[in-house]
């Protein structure tokens, strides 16, 4: 998996960092938006987060496009999620990925 952290765009208030990545095991590029830890709280909050599900956003484009409405985009940031992607597919599965896609795949049958 890659994470990159974005600078939240000035004209968005409340927000704490854009996360934007590849996740292997999942085979989609991930977008999360946080927002400033609830009262009480020391975790920042999820605002949106796309990519959850396997093969959600295929295009590192249409990821950058996602953070674009929070976050400021860094030239050359497709190419580098692109880059991300490909050297991680040589990577095998370990048991905590394998058991997951067999979790998700009895969860897509119900």
């Amino acid at each position: 998996m890659s994470r990159r952290s974005l600078r939240p765009r000035a004209d968005t208030t409340g927000l704490f960092e854009v996360a934007i990545g590849w996740d292997r095991p999942l085979q989609t590029y991930f977008v999360i938006v946080f927002g400033p830890p609830a009262e009480g709280d020391e975790d920042p909050q999820v605002i949106l987060w796309r990519g959850m599900a396997p093969h959600e956003i295929s295009m590192a484009g249409d990821a950058v496009s996602i953070a674009s409405d929070y976050a400021d985009i860094p030239d050359g940031l497709a190419a580098t999620l692109e880059i991300d992607r490909m050297s991680g597919s040589a990577t095998p599965d370990g048991p905590i990925q394998r058991w997951g896609k067999k979790w998700i795949g009895q969860q897509d049958n119900h």
